[in-house]
């Protein structure tokens, strides 16, 4: 991810130099689409985009939600489904749709844990 950020600031600054756009801009510019991302979207096209330049990145991201499903279901936590990207979690309501900022994850069907696991309660240890 830090080689990407390194070659698109590279590409920005190529892009300035060749077409005489300000590179201020085009930094600021792109920080305003980003944040943008993130506010509406909760960074699903930036996910998007990572996904389509690192194919490995979704191997990832299913071994890593992978490992919490196991986890749960071996401490007896009841498993109600699992999310493995940010579009997914914006149209299921288990994750609170747009209303939170999880981007994958898994969900309990105990209402109260998955409350607290998604930030809508505070954590305690009863749970």
């Amino acid at each position: 991810l830090l080689i990407a950020g390194g070659v698109f600031a590279l590409s920005e600054g190529i892009f300035s130099i060749f077409t005489g756009v300000d590179l201020n801009f085009l930094i600021f510019f792109t920080l305003f689409l980003a944040f943008l991302d993130k506010l509406l979207v909760n960074g699903a096209v930036f996910e998007s985009i990572t996904r389509l330049a690192m194919p490995e990145y979704r191997r990832k991201i299913l071994r890593h939600e992978a490992g919490h499903f196991l986890a749960a279901y071996l401490l007896g936590c009841p498993v109600e489904g699992c999310v493995l990207s940010s579009w997914a979690a914006l149209s299921d309501s288990r994750f609170g749709g747009r209303r939170t900022t999880v981007s994958a994850g898994t969900s309990f069907f105990d209402p109260s844990l998955s409350d607290e696991m998604n930030g809508r309660k505070p954590l305690t240890r009863s749970s």
